[in-house]
């Protein structure tokens, strides 16, 4: 693996980690939501689990990007 590589393979990693951040936090805003008794249909509640499916699809194609990446280096 070289320099240039190794550091792809890095940033990578760092930008799937911010992305796993946001997921957690926005399943800790919906379980924040519904531990309140919001109700699933209101708006806020809707909107909240927008964000997080948006932000849950982006952290599995990151991950699917990484992971695809980092074999490529790996016996």
């Amino acid at each position: 693996m070289t320099k240039k590589e190794k550091g792809a393979l890095i940033k990578l990693a760092l930008n799937l980690a911010a992305v796993g951040k946001d997921v957690e936090k926005s399943r800790a805003r919906l379980r924040r939501l519904a531990e309140n008794g919001v109700d699933y249909s209101a708006p806020e509640m809707a909107a909240e689990l927008d964000r997080f499916m948006a932000a849950d699809r982006k952290w599995k194609a990151m991950e699917a990007e990484y992971l695809s990446f980092r074999d490529k280096f790996t016996p």
